[in-house]
């Protein structure tokens, strides 16, 4: 039986932050989703983190 190709993942020890910026960096958003993700939107994203993170896991 063949197995369709997997987007993949990986953890992270960092913080959620860290984790996020290092995604950011290495451009996995766009990879993982097949389309492009512009800076404006992972800024965004990257904001309502730290706000959820701040407040200690209340919802986005």
């Amino acid at each position: 039986m063949e197995r369709p190709g997997g987007r993949g993942a990986w953890l992270c020890e960092a913080s959620l932050l860290d984790c996020f910026d290092l995604a950011r960096q290495r451009k996995s958003f766009g990879r993982a989703l097949r389309c492009s993700v512009d800076e404006r939107s992972l800024e965004d994203v990257r904001l309502r983190l730290d706000v959820v993170g701040r407040a200690g896991g209340a919802r986005l």
